[in-house]
């Protein structure tokens, strides 16, 4: 039971993290910007990005890929949380209540 709780709040966590990807391209693309450099935390989320998810995935409705295959330049990277200082700025925030 355990594994599958914690499965759980994990695959929470990375659908807020492409969820957020997902958001950042739409208001880039929506503003314009012709050339993007999106940094992001979780490389399990990055992975999933790059390599797509298959159908039958509960993130496959979150499309990311078409955005990417839009007439920009988006570079989409990990980087270590310590490194990415408006999530660790907001985690600490959270935390805090």
């Amino acid at each position: 039971m355990q594994r599958v709780v914690g499965l759980l709040v994990l695959t929470r966590i990375w659908g807020t993290e492409l969820r957020g990807v997902s958001n950042a391209l739409e208001i880039a693309w929506d503003r314009g910007i012709k050339k993007l450099l999106c940094e992001c935390d979780s490389s399990v989320s990055v992975n999933l990005i790059h390599n797509g998810t298959p159908d039958y995935h509960p993130y496959s409705f979150i499309h990311i890929r078409e955005f990417l295959n839009r007439d920009w330049i988006v570079k989409i990277y990990h980087v270590w949380r310590e490194a990415n200082g408006v999530a660790d700025m907001l985690a600490r925030t959270t935390s805090l209540g």
